[in-house]
């Protein structure tokens, strides 16, 4: 990492539009399909920009896709779903 790089973070929660908690456990959620490629269509805007570093964060498995994770080498589910299996994007 360089001084002069420049890093976008993304809180894709609300970016992608994700649900607000994930089912409880038991529940049946559905296919999962992989919802953070929606990002791949910004890249080159960002890089338009000037951006060289893109974070992304929260991201991992937790109870309210927040900052709550309970499994850190999971990425959470509401990422995973796309809106015809349930999820808002």
């Amino acid at each position: 990492m360089k001084c002069n790089d420049i890093w976008y973070h993304l809180y894709p929660l609300g970016f992608l539009g994700a649900e607000n908690r994930n089912a409880s456990p038991g529940y049946p959620s559905g296919p999962v399909s992989h919802r953070l490629t929606e990002l791949v269509g910004w890249l080159d805007y960002l890089v338009d920009l000037g951006v060289t570093g893109l974070l992304l964060g929260p991201i991992f498995e937790s109870e309210s896709h927040g900052y709550d994770t309970v499994d850190a080498f999971r990425i959470d589910l509401c990422w995973r779903r796309t809106r015809s299996e349930g999820g808002q994007v």
